[in-house]
């Protein structure tokens, strides 16, 4: 029997979620952020193409112009 644990509680979240993953992530790949994402009501997904997992820092411009759109259409700002 499996015991619950941090997967079976991402249902439960009622909070804006953006998941930022890049494409070349070997840690969390983007085949993980999808289920993760898929988990939880309303969330964003957005895979960046090339990046790794220090993705904020090989593109900061742009990992910055996601993060505030997802702020400014959620509300959040």
């Amino acid at each position: 029997m499996r015991q619950p644990g941090t997967w079976d509680k991402l249902a439960n979240i009622t909070h804006p979620t953006l998941v930022i993953v890049g494409t070349k992530d070997t840690g969390t790949t983007p085949a993980i952020s999808l289920k993760i994402t898929e988990q939880i009501p309303g969330a964003w997904l957005v895979q960046m193409k090339g990046g790794g997992h220090g993705i904020m820092y090989q593109y900061p411009e742009q990992f910055s112009n996601i993060v505030e759109a997802f702020l400014q259409n959620t509300n959040t700002l």
